[in-house]
């Protein structure tokens, strides 16, 4: 059998699902299709009118990492409120927020999920 032959028959498609296997669709994959790619980016949240801009990369599916250093200097209540409007716009798109340190925080859209490891990360509290 020629090697063209063995790879067809590898990656070739089956024509029906052979018995007792289930196949289950991806709705990420339904959903994503097509659609512009996800850019992690990185912006300063400086006041809480930056929100809107940070609110508006999520909907867009990109993910955002922001750097509140200047704002916990001049504002740590400003700074704990827009965290809190943060986290609801988080939960209300379905994505996820938490720490990178202690002046970074990342916020993602629906279908990407924070996992922390190290000591001194984690979710916003």
């Amino acid at each position: 059998m020629g090697i063209m032959k063995v790879f067809k028959r590898i990656f070739q498609r089956p024509s029906e699902t052979p018995e007792g296997i289930q196949v289950v669709e991806s709705e990420v994959k339904e959903e994503r299709l097509g659609i512009e790619p996800i850019y992690i980016k990185s912006m300063n949240l400086e006041s809480s009118d930056d929100l809107k801009k940070v609110g508006d990369e999520l909907r867009a599916g990109n993910i955002v990492i922001l750097n509140i250093a200047s704002f916990m200097s001049r504002d740590v209540e400003g700074l704990k409120q827009a965290i809190a409007q943060l986290k609801g716009m988080c939960y209300a798109i379905g994505g996820d927020i938490g720490r990178l340190g202690d002046s970074w925080i990342v916020a993602t859209p629906r279908y990407v999920t924070i996992q922390f490891r190290e000591q001194g990360t984690g979710p916003v509290t």
